[in-house]
């Protein structure tokens, strides 16, 4: 419980779905924890495949987005 952690798998070339990143979120701080305790994990095919801006919402460029992100490649890595 000291922390939680999203992953995002986008095996097939998935779309993100809206809002998809910020109702995960929104999810997690239902179930009691703070956003300083949320991380993300994108693993697209390549690294040129990022979340894009509408999929992370109103947590665009927050410390989530900021601090607490990977974008790792399941191919690559």
């Amino acid at each position: 419980k000291s922390y939680a952690i999203i992953i995002e798998n986008k095996v097939n070339l998935a779309s993100d779905q809206k809002a998809q990143i910020e109702r995960y979120i929104d999810r997690t701080i239902a179930n009691k924890f703070n956003k300083s305790q949320i991380y993300v994990i994108y693993l697209p095919p390549t690294y040129e495949k990022v979340p894009e801006i509408q999929s992370w919402g109103k947590y665009y460029e927050t410390e989530i987005h900021t601090e607490r992100y990977l974008n790792l490649s399941f191919r690559d890595d």
